[in-house]
């Protein structure tokens, strides 16, 4: 009864319902042929990831190198250090990476944060265009409103909504620039303007202090912090996958013992959870038995970080298994991808995202916690 309430409320949550019917897929490199069809969601992950089909439903991507030619009827959500996307999506786009080009129509909104982000000739959007970048290039069109933060700019495309655009340093508008609404931008110096452009409203307004160069050291923070998390997210990445690969055996059992004994682990997750740092600090404040309060914090952590990492790996054998209809959970490197992937999103959807990767987080700690006891007692009782 709780494996199907909790799919379900998955399902509501980050899936479509079509995502009982997704293709899950991975390893070093993944490519779907430019005359393959994936009928539903498509989650694909690996060091490098392309992607010449089409797709009906979402697709999820994750990679060193991420190509997207095909078509994509729903929403795409990638992330990635060279990020390629020039096939058309039916509805939204968020992407983060460090080089992005984008390059075909899309039919909702567009999110982006990069280190350097190109809108190609040719390509549109037709809801909103956010970008966050140390540098942006838009020589597309934009059908609604365009949020631009970073470094340095060039807009050579057609605006039909009203643009709002803050840089560190420059704002270069092209000959090609089509404005069909107000500009208001904010830059250290006055925004260079072709000849051939044709504007709308343009307007400047002061840079924020904290914008200012003389304040700022370094490139665009709002692109760093995209760098940031994508860097995250490939650790995580890189962690469960260490841990399927060197430690398959003690992997297996952890995932085994979670999924078999699901509530029981979460109540001993959250009472270790909030037990042994209270009991930590107790004893830090003592003289005598500072020591091993030293060493109870220190082992709460090994365990916070090692249940992130587990719980990725959880979560995805429990979806595969779910999904798939196993009769066990098995911690595969599919799984630890997955897992892991979808977790990260599922960070990303406040209060129910939260609960849910929170509930799969608690649990995975337990099951250390089981664990570790069970290697120490036979030292304390020795």
């Amino acid at each position: 009864m709780f494996r199907k309430t909790l799919l379900l409320t998955l399902v509501g949550t980050l899936l479509p319902m079509s995502a009982l019917a997704a293709t899950f897929a991975g390893g070093e490199t993944y490519a779907l042929g430019s005359g393959m069809r994936i009928d539903g969601d498509l989650y694909a992950a690996g060091a490098s990831v392309s992607v010449g089909g089409n797709v009906t439903g979402d697709l999820y991507a994750a990679g060193g190198s991420v190509t997207v030619t095909g078509a994509v009827g729903q929403d795409v959500v990638v992330a990635g250090g060279n990020l390629t996307l020039l096939g058309s999506v039916g509805d939204d786009v968020r992407v983060a990476g460090g080089q992005i080009a984008i390059g075909d129509r899309i039919g909702g909104d567009l999110v982006v944060a990069g280190g350097m982000v190109h809108l190609l000739p040719g390509s549109e959007v037709g809801g909103d265009l956010i970008i966050a970048a140390g540098q942006a290039v838009v020589e597309g069109t934009v059908k609604g409103k365009l949020i631009l933060r970073g470094g340095a700019a060039v807009l050579n495309g057609a605006l039909t909504g009203p643009a709002d655009v803050e840089v560190e340093e420059t704002l270069s508008i092209g000959d090609a620039a089509r404005f069909g609404s107000a500009l208001v931008y904010r830059a250290s110096q006055e925004a260079s303007v072709a000849a051939g452009a044709v504007l709308g409203e343009v307007r400047r307004e002061p840079l924020p202090e904290r914008m200012r160069p003389e304040k700022i050291d370094g490139g665009a923070l709002v692109g760093l912090a995209g760098l940031i998390a994508f860097g995250k997210l490939l650790a995580a990445l890189g962690a469960a996958l260490v841990a399927v690969w060197l430690f398959r055996k003690g992997t297996q059992q952890l995932v085994t013992d979670a999924v078999g004994d699901f509530w029981p682990m979460l109540g001993r997750g959250f009472a270790t959870g909030i037990l042994m740092p209270i009991a930590a600090f107790l004893l830090l404040i003592t003289v005598i038995l500072s020591p091993i309060g030293a060493l109870t914090g220190a082992a709460f952590a090994l365990l916070l970080v090692a249940a992130k990492i587990l719980s990725g790996i959880l979560f995805g054998a429990w979806l595969i298994m779910a999904v798939k209809k196993q009769k066990k959970p098995e911690a595969t490197w599919q799984a630890a991808l997955l897992g892991t992937f979808l977790l990260h999103l599922l960070w990303l959807i406040p209060l129910l995202g939260w609960i849910i990767a929170g509930i799969f987080c608690t649990v995975a700690f337990g099951a250390l916690a089981i664990w570790a006891r069970g290697i120490l007692k036979p030292l304390a009782s020795s």
